[in-house]
């Protein structure tokens, strides 16, 4: 994929999931200013590295799985394909 789908990809993730945030943008600026390289993950990648380490807590498995499933089916949706449930 191009580095412009990649980018439309986490862009609709941000808008729906709500992850932007202004803490981590400053942090992201100040590192920036500050010459450090970008070797940062984007909001929705950390996010599912969240979601991984929590599934490590055998307790939440099946909301987790729920959770991914919905965000799995409307990310497909965004470009026209259906998921097979």
């Amino acid at each position: 994929m191009s580095t412009e789908t990649w980018s439309a990809v986490d862009q609709y993730f941000i808008e729906t999931l709500g992850l932007a945030d202004a803490a981590l943008e400053h942090a992201l600026r100040e590192s920036e200013r500050a010459g450090l390289p970008a070797i940062s993950v984007s909001a929705p990648q950390g996010k599912l590295l969240q979601i991984l380490a929590r599934c490590q807590d055998e307790s939440g498995t099946a909301q987790l799985a729920a959770e991914i499933q919905f965000t799995a089916n409307r990310a497909l949706g965004l470009y026209g394909v259906r998921s097979a449930d």
